[in-house]
């Protein structure tokens, strides 16, 4: 398991219910590049475990057939319910604090941060608003460890 300073070891029963249960990824930072990570993240995260992608970055438009929203406010004012879903953050680690502030104005209790991306005070202040973190994971790696996949529409018709 990558393990850094950061990760608290969150039990996997707990990642498990988390991804069973939350299948509204709102990810903070998605790319509309299929050459870049998130993106790759997001259409497997959609296309295998059957999750809602809310991308939120600036400019607008669609990636993944899923309208851009601007931040996280603005999901909500389009009927996201925020509070609800996992915010997945693929950001540079010095942009959590204002990542985290504006989840916390939100009501937002499940907070993922990427591989790469952290940053220790941020996650200290997410945690004390009674979030629960899972810092410097991979959410598409952890969810292919412990999940099985959503069957495809058609996959068992010949």
């Amino acid at each position: 398991m990558h393990q850094t300073a950061y990760d608290d070891d969150v039990a996997d029963a707990v990642i498990i219910d988390l991804l069973s249960l939350r299948k509204t990824l709102v990810i903070v930072g998605l790319s509309a590049d299929p050459a870049k990570p998130s993106y790759h993240v997001a259409e497997v995260m959609q296309r295998d475990f059957g999750c809602r992608i809310v991308p939120v970055r600036p400019g607008g438009g669609t990636i993944l057939g899923e309208a851009v929203c601007e931040n996280l406010a603005a999901a909500e004012a389009k009927g996201v319910r925020v509070a609800d879903s996992i915010v997945v953050v693929f950001r540079n680690s010095a942009e959590v604090p204002a990542v985290v502030e504006a989840a916390i104005t939100a009501g937002v209790t499940a907070l993922w941060l990427q591989l790469g991306v952290a940053h220790q005070a941020a996650i200290e202040t997410a945690r004390a608003s009674g979030m629960l973190v899972v810092a410097d994971r991979c959410i598409k790696l952890e969810a292919q460890r412990l999940l099985q996949p959503v069957a495809a529409p058609n996959a068992n018709k010949l």
